[in-house]
């Protein structure tokens, strides 16, 4: 053996020790099926995902799996995200470090195929809405990187981004976009967008509200017929959790509360269960955003025995809408589908009931990710 061999063979012995005793933690650990930090659901393996092998699916979903299950993984994304910032970078994990504490997903442009696809599912059941008379309207919800011009990193442009969600949205009729009144508010120092999460505030969902139903030729009640309770003054959301880094100021999550909004009831068919009211704490995670209606289902229908005759709205929604979803119930019952869940065909809703509109209030996210 040569002199400076040893040093080697215990150098290879102990990244050979490392990497088996790593492959082998991955499958004894105990496995995680969400992610509480990042507010999502986790790959986890069975028998059958051994299926698949010569159509890429097997390879595809274990490495899934080895990068959702791997030891330590929010410790080491933690110290990745550190070294990065030690080298002057504003970024971690597609995640932007801007200023005042806001952590805003990054993105460059849309991804032009998958929000075809999206499109092509939605916008028939927009047609069927004129078939029959019902007015429709298509809001598409911008990212805060097209929003909060003023909170993004020194030196990131984001003309890309603004430019692909504005191409967009001219691929929409009846469309409004929401993004100049959401850009005028935060411009005016209005925190429409958490620091911390990819959602918009409940400040920012009033102003939504506010647009839809002057586009819809109706009044919106003004801000001071609400009070504001603070629900959490500690929401760390998805954006803070996918940048590695804890959230440098944590966000306040609030809610426009009015007399009577504990008797609306919102009936889930799929679980055959009716509720009370919009705000569901005991069934808040981590994130904290699914105080509002508990999360997302794939239909829901919300009424109220208070007024009788009212008109009746068919959303077609993604996450955004939850927020918005206790403001547009003082005016409509509203019967309720998120298409990410809702596997039936969406124009026999039109068709079989009398709706007196339909709004689409999805985020440019969701049908660049979703078809």
């Amino acid at each position: 053996m040569k002199k400076g061999d040893g040093g080697n063979l215990a150098l290879i012995a102990i990244l050979a020790a490392l990497t088996v005793g790593l492959g082998l933690a991955i499958w004894i650990l105990p496995k995680r099926s969400f992610s509480e930090e990042e507010n999502r659901t986790l790959t986890t393996w069975s028998s059958g995902d051994f299926r698949g092998i010569f159509s890429g699916e097997f390879s595809e979903k274990l490495n899934l799996f080895y990068t959702d299950q791997f030891p330590m993984r929010s410790t080491l994304t933690a110290c990745r995200a550190y070294a990065d910032l030690a080298q002057g970078k504003r970024e971690n994990n597609g995640v932007l470090f801007g200023r005042d504490g806001y952590r805003i997903f990054r993105r460059d442009r849309l991804d032009t195929d998958a929000t075809r696809r999206s499109l092509d599912r939605l916008l028939p059941l927009a047609d069927a809405a004129k078939a029959q008379d019902t007015p429709a309207l298509f809001c598409v919800v911008p990212g805060a990187v097209n929003v909060l011009d003023a909170s993004l990193p020194p030196l990131y442009d984001a003309t890309e981004a603004n430019d692909s969600y504005t191409g967009l949205c001219a691929e929409i009729p009846d469309r409004l976009d929401l993004a100049p009144a959401l850009r005028e508010a935060a411009d005016a120092g209005e925190q429409v967008f958490y620091r911390n999460d990819h959602h918009w505030t409940t400040g920012g969902a009033y102003l939504a509200y506010c647009e839809i139903m002057k586009r819809l030729g109706m009044t919106p009640l003004p801000k001071d017929y609400f009070t504001v309770e603070v629900a959490s003054d500690d929401f760390s959301g998805t954006t803070a959790a996918r940048s590695g880094l804890p959230a440098k100021i944590p966000d306040r999550i609030e809610l426009y509360r009015y007399a009577g909004d504990t008797d609306f009831s919102v009936w889930n068919p799929e679980s055959g269960s009716t509720q009370t009211g919009f705000y569901r704490e005991d069934s808040a995670r981590r994130g904290k955003y699914e105080i509002f209606l508990g999360g997302n289902f794939a239909r829901l229908r919300i009424t109220t025995e208070n007024n009788e005759n009212r008109p009746r709205l068919l959303l077609v929604k993604d996450s955004y809408a939850n927020a918005v979803i206790p403001f547009l119930a003082l005016h409509f019952d509203l019967e309720v589908i998120d298409p990410r869940y809702y596997r039936l065909p969406l124009a026999p809703l039109i068709e079989e009931n009398a709706y007196d509109a339909l709004l689409f209030l999805i985020s440019a996210d969701t049908l660049a990710e979703q078809s």
